[in-house]
């Protein structure tokens, strides 16, 4: 669907092709649909994202090369929020646009098929919040902040990563990873070079390193639990 206010709701989808559900517009309104197989939700938020709302849908067993929720959005304000994606081909939560993004209590479960890809993939100039989501069971990070400022993941939860929890990527800025708690492979929390921002309240256990800091003090670092702690270039990033 595309224009003014576009809705989806209540539907079950089967093994459809492509995408399942496209949404191109203001205000989208994309509420307790079920998808199994093929394609699932594409939401581009083009106005009046503040009215739009992502909410209680269900994504599972996706087709060769799908995401579980590719979200777009121009301006501030669309929520996403009570989610699940399980058994995706690619990331079950791929968020970009200049305009923030709320996902609020989402779960990715079994993500990456045949890809390595993370549960959560986050671009964008908005801010992006990520508040109390979870991810179980990727053969890439829980949690991958590309690229931005102003993003922000607070009380999330990662097990079964087998590479880093919550990765930073280099010259990230301004991001805040604040009350989380991780399980991964390689490094806990990584934070590349260049970026700024606080790590703070944070809990990793299981991986080669707990907090690895390439940021040489870009980021402020409180109230952690870290066993384990590293400085670049990451010993976790040694192969």
């Amino acid at each position: 669907q595309s224009g003014g206010n576009p809705e989806i709701v209540g539907n079950t989808m089967w093994n459809c092709y492509g995408r399942s559900a496209y949404v191109d517009g203001e205000a989208p309104y994309v509420v307790k649909n079920k998808v199994v197989g093929g394609g699932a939700f594409r939401i581009n938020c083009t106005a009046a994202c503040a009215n739009g709302l992502v909410s209680g849908n269900r994504v599972s067993d996706t087709g060769e090369n799908q995401y579980g929720f590719y979200l777009r959005a121009n301006v501030t304000g669309l929520l996403v929020e009570k989610n699940r994606a399980e058994r995706t081909d690619l990331e079950a939560f791929y968020v970009e646009g200049d305009g923030a993004v709320t996902l609020i209590k989402n779960l990715a479960r079994d993500v990456g098929g045949d890809n390595d890809e993370p549960c959560y993939e986050i671009h964008g100039t908005g801010g992006h919040l990520l508040e109390g989501n979870a991810c179980d069971s990727t053969p890439d990070d829980g949690f991958d902040v590309v690229d931005g400022d102003g993003h922000s993941i607070d009380g999330s939860t990662v097990v079964n990563a087998y590479e880093d929890g919550i990765d930073v990527a280099d010259g990230v800025t301004n991001v805040t990873l604040s009350d989380n708690k991780v399980s991964a492979g390689a490094s806990g929390i990584e934070v590349g070079a260049g970026v700024t921002g606080a790590v703070n309240g944070n809990a990793a256990t299981g991986g080669r390193v707990d907090f690895c800091d390439e940021s040489a003090g870009g980021v402020t670092v409180t109230g952690n639990k870290f066993g384990t702690t590293d400085a670049a270039p990451c010993a976790s990033d040694v192969e």
